[in-house]
């Protein structure tokens, strides 16, 4: 698996950035004067960076950073029930599968419902009525969980402090 398809975008880690999220992650977007891309910290809040493909290590004066948080870090940030709208909502995600689809006989190019994706949302006794988020959709499982976590904090379901203590556990 490519390492970009376990990270969030950088939109997404922008916003969350934004929405301050603490920017506590294994990898991080960088971008410095000459080079961008994605590496990993020498060690948490540490100024020092590591090229993720070459290993070496990389300083620089005017570098600026944004958490790229990986599917297991968004799932410590994203609570597993929601208490709201005096009711209790369980967070599921799945992973949609063409093939799966083929042997009901669906075709998932013509179907957009049945194509390959990642889907998630907080749902009240399994049932989609008033569910939360939707069902929200995107390709990978990194980024479907970005948007429901930036959902929440956008719509004050879950505060940023919240959030912010589930990573630091």
């Amino acid at each position: 698996m490519k390492l970009k398809d376990q990270v969030i975008t950088r939109e997404q880690a922008e916003r969350l950035k934004e929405l301050t999220v603490a920017q506590d992650s294994f990898l991080v977007y960088f971008t410095a004067t000459s080079h961008a891309g994605i590496c990993q910290r020498g060690g948490m809040n540490s100024s020092r960076f590591v090229w993720q493909i070459t290993g070496q290590p990389y300083e620089a004066e005017d570098i600026q950073t944004v958490a790229a948080f990986t599917v297991a870090e968004l799932g410590i940030m994203l609570p597993e029930w929601l208490h709201t709208r005096g009711k209790e909502y369980r967070l599921i995600q799945w992973h949609n599968v063409p093939e799966q689809y083929e042997e009901k006989g669906r075709d998932p190019d013509l179907d957009d419902e049945y194509c390959e994706e990642w889907r998630i949302a907080y749902r009240h006794n399994h049932k989609q009525a008033g569910e939360i988020g939707e069902n929200m959709r995107a390709p990978t499982e990194a980024q479907v969980r970005a948007a429901m976590l930036i959902h929440l904090l956008e719509s004050n379901l879950v505060k940023v402090e919240e959030v912010n203590n589930r990573l630091k556990q």
